[in-house]
Formats: structure tokens, sequence, C-alpha cells
């Protein structure tokens, strides 16, 4: 976790610069395919031969991500916010945050218990777990290209 913090404030303080020359759509895209990436990485941990490290460093590498796809999401939503509704807009990205991780969190929860009782081992459950969020870590990258560009927005 610590890597993936520190990777995860790099990349949102570059992201700051990087917004006003290169917009929030190629961040958020770009974040998005380095999460999927990330957690992709994340599976290679379970072969028994790779070093743990491997794990940070894959960590890290969604973190970084992270970092450049979070604030531009919310800054573009904030931005079509219409006038005087910027606290619903706020409320909106809270509560789909804290759903989104809990649904998230939830179904990996159900898939690791249950194909592990199911196969005496967790290490099946756990490819799906981060397949599943490679799929939606890379699914979120190709709609991220829908995200308004600066032009766009009000």
């Amino acid at each position: 976790m610590t890597t993936a913090s520190l990777t995860w404030t790099i990349s949102s303080w570059l992201q700051t610069r990087w917004i006003r020359t290169r917009g929030a759509t190629i961040l958020v895209v770009a974040g998005l395919a380095i999460i999927g990436l990330g957690t992709a990485g994340m599976v290679t941990v379970l072969i028994p031969a790779i070093p743990g490290w491997v794990g940070l460093l894959a960590w890290g590498v969604a973190g970084f991500g992270m970092g450049l796809a979070f604030s531009p999401l919310a800054h573009v939503a904030m931005e079509l916010a219409d006038k005087g509704k910027e606290g619903k807009a706020t409320t909106a990205l809270q509560l789909s945050d804290t759903l989104g991780a809990a649904l998230g969190i939830g179904v990996a929860g159900v898939l690791v218990s249950t194909v592990g009782a199911l196969s005496d081992s967790e290490v099946t459950g756990l490819v799906l777990t981060f397949g599943m969020a490679t799929f939606v870590a890379l699914l979120g990258a190709v709609l991220g290209t829908r995200v308004p560009r600066g032009s766009e927005l009000g």
C-alpha cells in the first residue's frame, strides 16, 4: 500500500501541471490504462518463483494510474455541474467513490472465498479478482475517451 500511496501522490502532483496542457481526457485514459497494467502485474505475484518486490512494483504502477485519473474526473464533474449545483456533484462523486469501492471489495471477497472453498486454494480467486480489476480499469480507459475535452467544458 505504501508504494501505491507514494506513486499516487507523485502522479497526482504531476497531473495538476499536465491537465492545463494535455487536458483531462488523456489523463483519465492513460491513468486507467496504467491501473490496468498494475492490476494485471499483480497476477504475476501469485507465481511462486516471482519475488514479492514485483507486487510492490505492480501496485506502485496502479497507484500512479490512480493519481493521474482520479482528480481529473472530479475536475470534469465539477466543471460540468450547473451553477449552484456543485454540492450535488460533490455528493454524487463521493457516493460513487464509496459504492464503487464497496462493490469491488465485496465482489473480490466473494470470488476469493467462494473459489477458494471450491478449489482448496485462494489463488484462482485472486487471479479472477485481479482479472476483474484489470478488465474494469481497461473498460474505464476505453470509456474515458468520452470525457469532455477542455474546449467542451464550461
